[in-house]
């Protein structure tokens, strides 16, 4: 559990004090065991309330992996936040790799962690049946053998628990995904936009066509080396110029200009990371007028499959998402 100092008061409440380290905790969600990684940044101030910014891996992916490499863990650290890296759970289920239309072919069974994006709902990913789950290996039907993950319940028990165990400002919650986990991000933005502030996806697509309560600030970014995207058009490389990205993603950025109610009106700038160039399109006008969002659609050049993070890439993720996170908490 978590090391808490002695209490102290914010708004007339007794709140536990801030105390910077790494804590390995579980909660039952359902009757599902679950579990996450948080670290209260070295500059955390004790006594104020402060933001958190959760990390969502990807499949196959765990917290762990994420709070190592992701840079998240570092610039909580210097910016005095508290950063969270929780574990999806496994489940084994069916994904058409081959894009064939059935789920038959030679490892289109899976046995993995996945977040619970709207895959399982919509069919797209279906699940085994029980007597498939029967006839695994008793070490993998022991992690499999378990209702669909509620990880929309796990993200709202993992609020409650820092709101309980810690100082945190509920204006300033974040959260940031890679691959399975920016699916994740991207279904939270649509569930719990009245929750969380702003929102990133890197390599990861929306599932879940339902139109939110908020309009939230959100990031999604792709990088045009990454082969899950590049399959889609069947090209060897995602264009990063501006025409080139209006002709290639108008479906995907007009799903969200959708959901968010806004225009297709956009500026466009290029920025740099190094040597490699990056492509940012910023859309913020509302169909009905005025300002809203922003949504921010970037690519990354050279970017793989993989969340930047200054080695892999020079980009580092973290540090631009915290800059524009910092700057959208809740109205």
């Amino acid at each position: 559990m978590a090391v808490a100092a002695a209490a102290l008061m914010v708004g007339g409440v007794a709140r536990a004090e801030n105390v910077p380290g790494t804590t390995y905790e579980t909660i039952d969600v359902g009757g599902q065991e679950r579990t996450f990684i948080v670290h209260v940044g070295a500059n955390a101030p004790r006594d104020v309330p402060v933001p958190v910014v959760f990390m969502f891996h990807g499949t196959s992916g765990d917290g762990q992996r994420f709070y190592d490499n992701s840079g998240w863990r570092e610039l909580a650290d210097a910016e005095g936040f508290i950063a969270v890296f929780p574990d999806a759970l496994r489940h084994c289920f069916y994904e058409d790799e081959n894009g064939d239309g059935d789920f038959g072919d030679a490892g289109e069974l899976k046995i993995t962690t996945k977040w619970s994006a709207g895959q399982f709902d919509s069919g797209t990913m279906p699940l085994c049946t029980d007597d498939v789950v029967a006839g695994l290996p008793a070490r993998a039907r022991n992690t499999v053998d378990h209702p669909v993950a509620d990880d929309i319940a796990f993200v709202d028990a993992m609020i409650a628990f820092l709101d309980a165990g810690f100082t945190i400002d509920p204006a300033r919650i974040f959260g940031s995904g890679f691959s399975n986990g920016a699916q994740f991000t991207n279904r939270l933005a649509v569930e719990r936009s009245e929750v969380f502030a702003a929102l990133a996806a890197h390599a990861g697509a929306l599932s879940v066509p339902i139109v939110p309560a908020r309009a939230l600030p959100f990031v999604a970014s792709v990088g045009t080396m990454d082969d899950r995207f590049t399959s889609r058009w069947g090209i060897a490389e995602l264009p990063i110029d501006e025409a080139g990205i209006l002709a290639t993603f108008p479906g995907y950025v007009g799903q969200y200009l959708q959901l968010f109610g806004l225009t297709d009106a956009y500026v466009f700038e290029e920025r740099r990371a190094g040597a490699k160039r990056l492509a940012v399109l910023t859309f913020e006008t509302g169909v009905a007028g005025g300002t809203a969002g922003p949504f921010i659609f970037l690519v990354v050049e050279d970017n793989t499959h993989a969340y930047p993070n200054g080695r892999n890439h020079p980009l580092r993720m973290a540090e631009a998402l915290w800059e524009f996170f910092a700057a959208h908490p809740l109205p």
